[in-house]
């Protein structure tokens, strides 16, 4: 009481919380006790097996779905962390290109609307040689001047309109006409009077930044001004970036030759890849990023020029640390594994080896062998079974110890004294019958001789004449009548003490019949001892039940065994039901049987009352002989007083025979009781041995289990 008190407090001060958890495990008890996969698969495999699959399942799943979200996640964030770095590297990059491309473009303008530079062209122009020298010498000084500390460029060259050229550290390869007719081309095609272009010069990729100089007074072309930039010294503004492993960074125009690069081979040259121009000429953005036939592909073009910086990162680099990621959570997952394998293995067999020895335990208590117990010093529920087990164990020993001390041999003595007294009162019933016979054959002689006697009198009453001749017969007559009284009063005295006789058996046997009828009650409490510790076995297995439910998944095989312990405590209980009812009608039996012998017993205190007047009735016809006797030695003193004594004599013939006759139908009387009491005896035998049968099976089905 006091537990659900403290249940229902933890109710009102958690809210309903408590009872809506409850109720979701309810259901999905339910759920699961009705599911067929439970039923089929499930109940039919071990717990060893299915705790072990629990343990796998709830460790790898989840360790499984965070390794698979963890990968997911890491590999995005690092796909787009790269993305997002090399779009930026790009950017930062292509700016820096363009700041160093904007500087040698303002060294162009400069050097190109410097009136200096002009005024020194048009002395050059102008057709004077010695001035036209001295302007040549001072534009070599200038261009020596400002590009003599930029080790980057490779040249500097003007070209005159006139075909003439002022050049700084150029090649030969410059003073190809094909070669100026292209820039020359170039320039002038360019709106801007700008433009940038390559050329390979004494076997050296360089870039070329080209302008054309017009006059700042007329619009006159003066010549072009071009500044080389060679490309080792170019690579110099991205060669120490990295944006990845396997990964390029280089420079394409927009026909998709290849104007700068690390690899020389390449320069000048179409890229290898021709439909990668293509998708960035598609993409119409000045700054993108995209994939491409497994690469990621950034670029951004080169304001000022018809230049894209590109960089290109292998797709297996981006994936490089996602599966190494990947690696270590596998690797750590089949580490989860294994150990899970082994906590399972522990945690699994420390269930399974106590369940399966209590199994074999309880396979051995099911085939009789009740010395059985199981140790076990623990304290989980398994323990708690097993000493409940251990307890269930003893009180059924204890209850067979008593019903086989006890019982069967307060039984089996009840049934062999039932037989014994049955025995005695069937004998003496045989006797008491045959001395019953014997009285009803005296008493027919003496209604015969009674009736012989009213005749002899009628024919003393009609030839009282003679009676003087025939008074020796009469006198012999008498005389034989007196010892027949005798031998009547003999009779009806043994008859007497047969009859006592027959009284004390039947007391002896109501006694022994109560005796049999307390062992019987003695025996209904032992049976009902039986049933309550049925019904506390039923309850106890009830209560293993709950246990085993309230334990969930981990007590389904607690409530197998709890359940076959209710249905042994059932069979209990019925055998002793049936043990019962068989005792009741045993009861029923004896009590009507004590009745009959209660019944027997007034009958012969009834037939001794008879036996009594018997005998006073023949101690009268005694008497009344002797008085015969007295009135025929007399008969001739005194006639009046013979015929006194003959009219007495009638009488009491008469009396006599009514008596005889009253004797005869009690004698047939008593001789049907006693034939009921045999009847009654044997009844009883025969009771007495099935009860003593009944107490043998009960004593071997009790020898079937073995208790030490």
């Amino acid at each position: 009481m006091k537990k659900k008190v403290e249940k229902k407090n933890d109710s009102k001060m958690f809210g309903n919380k408590p009872n809506k958890i409850l109720d979701v495990l309810r259901f999905i008890n339910d759920f699961l006790e009705d599911n067929w996969i439970t039923r089929r698969f499930l109940r039919n495999t071990k717990i060893k097996v299915r705790l072990m699959v629990s343990f796998i399942a709830l460790s790898i799943i989840p360790l499984t779905l965070i390794g698979i979200f963890s990968y997911s996640l890491s590999s995005n964030t690092i796909d787009s962390k790269i993305r997002t770095y090399s779009k930026q590297l790009i950017r930062e990059t292509g700016i820096k290109t363009e700041d160093v491309l904007v500087k040698y473009k303002n060294y162009a303008i400069e050097m190109s609307l410097s009136a200096d530079v002009q005024k020194k062209i048009e002395t050059v122009l102008s057709g004077d040689d010695y001035s036209g020298f001295q302007a040549v010498s001072e534009l070599n000084n200038i261009l020596l001047t400002k590009f003599s500390s930029h080790k980057e460029v490779s040249f500097a060259a003007i070209l005159l309109d006139n075909g003439e050229m002022v050049k700084y550290n150029t090649s030969d390869s410059l003073n190809n006409d094909d070669t100026v007719k292209r820039l020359k081309k170039l320039a002038d095609d360019n709106t801007e009077d700008f433009a940038w272009t390559t050329e390979t010069l004494d076997s050296k990729h360089n870039l070329i930044c080209l302008r054309k100089i017009k006059g700042v007074s007329w619009s006159k072309n003066l010549g072009y001004l071009l500044i080389g930039i060679n490309n080792e010294n170019f690579l110099n503004i991205y060669k120490d970036i990295n944006i990845g492993e396997g990964s390029e960074l280089f420079v394409l125009d927009k026909k998709g030759k290849v104007i700068s690069c690390s690899n020389s081979s390449h320069l000048g040259k179409l890229y290898e890849d021709k439909g990668l121009i293509g998708e960035i000429e598609k993409d119409k953005h000045a700054e993108h990023i995209f994939d491409y036939n497994d690469s990621m592909v950034s670029y951004k073009e080169i304001n000022g020029t018809n230049w894209f910086l590109v960089g290109k990162v292998p797709i297996s680099f981006i994936n490089a640390e996602p599966n190494r990621i990947k690696s270590s959570l596998i690797v750590f997952v089949m580490a989860c594994l294994g150990l899970s394998l082994f906590l399972a293995y522990l945690i699994s067999g420390s269930i399974s080896r106590p369940l399966d020895k209590m199994v074999n335990i309880i396979k051995e208590a099911k085939n009789g062998n009740l010395a059985v117990d199981i140790r076990d010093n623990y304290k989980d529920e398994i323990a708690i079974v097993s000493e409940n087990f251990n307890e269930m164990a003893a009180n059924i020993r204890k209850l067979i110890e008593q019903v086989r001390f006890l019982s069967v041999n307060n039984v089996l003595k009840s049934s062999e004294l039932i037989a014994e007294s049955s025995k005695q009162s069937h004998v003496v019933s045989e006797q008491i019958a045959k001395a019953i016979q014997e009285v009803a054959s005296g008493s027919a002689n003496q209604v015969e001789e009674i009736n012989s006697t009213v005749s002899n009198m009628n024919q003393l009453d009609e030839s009282f004449n003679k009676v003087e001749e025939n008074m020796v017969s009469v006198f012999n007559m008498v005389t034989n009548t007196k010892e027949l009284s005798h031998y009547s009063l003999d009779t009806v005295k043994m008859l007497n003490d047969k009859t006592n006789e027959t009284c004390t058996a039947s007391k002896e046997v109501i006694d022994d019949i109560v005796d049999l009828n307390q062992y019987m009650r003695q025996i209904k409490k032992i049976v009902e001892t039986i049933v309550g510790i049925a019904s506390q076995t039923k309850l106890l297995a009830l209560n293993a039940s709950i246990e085993a439910a309230r334990a969930g998944e981990t007590g389904r095989g607690f409530a197998v065994v709890a359940g076959d312990v209710n249905k042994l405590a059932h069979r209990s209980e019925e055998a002793s039901t049936a043990i019962n009812n068989i005792i009741n009608n045993i009861q029923e039996k004896t009590q009507h049987t004590v009745d009959m012998a209660y019944k027997a017993n007034r009958i012969l205190d009834e037939q001794m009352g008879v036996v009594r007047e018997t005998d006073d009735s023949f101690r009268k016809i005694y008497d009344a002989m002797s008085s015969i006797s007295l009135c025929v030695e007399n008969v001739s003193q005194s006639l009046n007083k013979a015929i006194t004594s003959k009219d007495k004599a009638v009488n009491s013939i008469e009396s006599i025979s009514a008596l005889a006759n009253q004797a005869a139908v009690s004698a047939e009387e008593v001789a049907a009781s006693t034939q009921e009491q045999i009847a009654s005896s044997e009844e009883l035998a025969h009771f007495s041995q099935e009860l003593n049968n009944m107490a043998l099976k009960l004593e071997e089905a009790v020898e079937k289990f073995t208790l030490k």
